[in-house]
C-alpha cells in the first residue's frame, strides 16, 4: 500500500501527518501527477490488481470504503 502525498508539501509534514495518524504505509511526496493519472483526489483508495489494473477506485473519503476495499484485496488474493 502507498499514499499519495497530492499537495507540494516537504517531508516533515508528511513525517507529522504520519505519527498524528499512525499511517505506517510508505507515502509519497510529490504525487499529484500520480494521482491525476488515475483522476482521483485525496482521502480515496484506489487497489491494483498484480497487473496494474484498477481493481477498485473508491469515489468516497477512505473511511467510507475502506471494509469495501479490504474484501477486494482478499478476492484479488484469493485468485
Amino acid at each position: 500500500m502507498l499514499g499519495l502525498n497530492t499537495w507540494t508539501g516537504n517531508a516533515a509534514s508528511v513525517e507529522s501527518f504520519q505519527r498524528a495518524t499512525n499511517v505506517s504505509f510508505t507515502l509519497l511526496l510529490f504525487a499529484a501527477d500520480v494521482a491525476s493519472e488515475y483522476s482521483t483526489t485525496y482521502d480515496r483508495l484506489i487497489l491494483l490488481d498484480k497487473n496494474g489494473q484498477i481493481a477498485y477506485k473508491g469515489e468516497k473519503r477512505a473511511v467510507n470504503t475502506i471494509d469495501i476495499i479490504k474484501s477486494k484485496i482478499d478476492e484479488l488474493l484469493a485468485n
